[in-house]
């Protein structure tokens, strides 16, 4: 069975974000439904379209979990078999994030430079 899905070329994506794309057309299958750390997900294979990031990754299996619509596990596989494995636990969704978060934590010995202009 084929799914849709295209991330452009998987590169630059939220991959939080990717269930979003899953409804858009690139090779992919269902591969069924398998629990992930007591959360019922469906496992999904994508195949990217692209030779040249099929160089950098041949597949990936992604966990997503239909009641939230978000990836709980990925799995990237190299050409040569390798692959990276992303757990994702205690996710929280839509939670208020306080101000301070993004406030920038410096020393006194910090020194602040601007860019270049233009």
């Amino acid at each position: 069975m084929g799914i849709g899905v295209d991330v452009g070329e998987l590169g630059g994506v939220g991959w939080a974000g990717l269930v979003g794309a899953v409804l858009r057309p690139l090779p992919g299958e269902v591969l069924g439904p398998e629990t992930v750390e007591g959360v019922n997900t469906e496992k999904l294979e994508l195949v990217p379209k692209s030779e040249r990031v099929r160089n950098i990754f041949a597949k990936i299996w992604l966990w997503i979990d239909p009641a939230r619509g978000i990836s709980t596990q990925q799995q990237f596989f190299e050409p040569s078999g390798d692959y990276r494995l992303a757990k994702y636990s205690n996710i929280q969704v839509n939670q208020k994030i306080p101000d301070n978060a993004f406030k920038l934590k410096t020393s006194g010995d910090t020194k602040f430079v601007s860019g270049p202009k233009g």
